[in-house]
């Protein structure tokens, strides 16, 4: 099973995951952690799905502009992160990342042509897997910019970015909710880190007892 954790930069998505981490290594589930991990399987995924990496070429080059700069890191960020899945999809452990395919579909979108985000619906023309559950982690955009510039130390980036960036997790979170709807295979959690301490580590309890419940209900690999 897979766990992504989506949400602007700086919304508390690495330290939620950690805490999250820990609330269920006590409830005794198997997690891995697969955030930091190179897994680098490309050509066996290239060979197993050669029609989805032909769509994929396809509509790389249109969301690029036909750029072959961007071409090249949208098709290496895609295949890295396929067969990241590809190589995963079969361990019983409850894999876990921040760094999953919706969080790179928002980046490749940031390198993309379309000035309209609405008119590319990116997930499924590239994913060959989907994850079981997907935390939406959102925060409002004073608190991402006080955040960004305090942990990148870049003192240039400003609210108008953060809202930017929040405009861009929505739409994913909208994408999602539509593949959800008609696919019915994921399963979304919402969490927001605009509260106090006690509040939060409730919330991150509920969801931890939310995620078992999910687990052990399908007890399956789903993607």
């Amino acid at each position: 099973m897979m766990i992504e954790f989506n949400g602007p930069s700086g919304a508390g998505k690495s330290h939620l995951k950690q805490d999250l981490i820990e609330l269920l290594e006590e409830k005794g589930i198997l997690i891995n952690d697969i955030s930091q991990k190179s897994i680098q399987f490309r050509l066996v995924y290239i060979i197993k799905h050669p029609l989805l990496f032909f769509y994929q070429i396809k509509y790389t080059f249109r969301l690029s502009g036909f750029s072959f700069r961007r071409s090249f890191l949208i098709m290496k960020t895609f295949l890295s992160v396929n067969s990241r899945y590809h190589r995963l999809k079969k361990k019983k452990k409850l894999n876990i990342t921040d760094e999953g395919i919706v969080q790179k579909s928002r980046r490749i979108l940031r390198l993309s042509k379309f000035e309209n985000w609405t008119r590319v619906q990116f997930i499924p023309f590239f994913v060959s897997y989907l994850p079981d559950i997907v935390v939406n982690v959102d925060a409002d955009a004073e608190s991402l910019a006080v955040r960004k510039r305090n942990r990148d130390k870049n003192r240039k980036y400003k609210i108008q970015n953060a809202e930017k960036n929040i405009q861009q997790f929505k739409f994913t979170v909208s994408t999602l909710e539509e593949i959800a709807r008609e696919k019915g295979s994921i399963k979304i959690f919402y969490f927001s880190n605009n509260c106090s301490k006690k509040t939060y580590d409730d919330k991150v309890k509920n969801l931890a007892q939310s995620v078992v419940e999910f687990y052990l209900k399908e007890n399956r690999h789903v993607f």
